[in-house]
């Protein structure tokens, strides 16, 4: 047997290789596999950032017309309080001028009633806002 063995070495090497070839056609095909596995779960976490990312953008932009909104309805607000904090002086100065109009008296010193202006009136008693 060990001289058909020495006899026929090169066939028992030829099938070795053969065998060994098969080995490493098994590993080839399974790191293929692998490889193929590994660009899908590639491709697919790809995806699932850049649909990440357009929501990102798009939560930004709404945030975006969210804070130019409120800016803006701010703005309006102090817009109306000023309106309403000079319509108020406008008639507290009015107010003033009426009160602090000289008393004018009689020749007996009795003090004598006098109208107030209608315009006068109306810009004292306008509701301020």
């Amino acid at each position: 047997m060990i001289a058909l063995a020495l006899r026929y070495w090169w066939a028992i090497a030829i099938a070795g290789l053969i065998a060994l070839l098969a080995l490493q056609s098994g590993r080839l095909d399974s790191a293929k596999a692998s490889l193929y596995a590994s660009k899908a779960e590639t491709a697919r976490e790809r995806a699932n950032s850049r649909a990440w990312e357009a929501s990102f953008r798009q939560s930004e932009a709404m945030r975006l017309k969210d804070q130019d909104a409120a800016a803006r309805a701010v703005s309006e607000a102090n817009a109306q309080c000023d309106a309403r904090v000079s319509a108020a002086r406008k008639s507290a100065s009015a107010i003033q001028t009426i009160v602090k109009t000289e008393t004018r008296y009689d020749a007996s010193g009795c003090p004598v009633r006098e109208r107030v202006p209608n315009g006068l009136l109306l810009d004292a008693l306008k509701p301020a806002g």
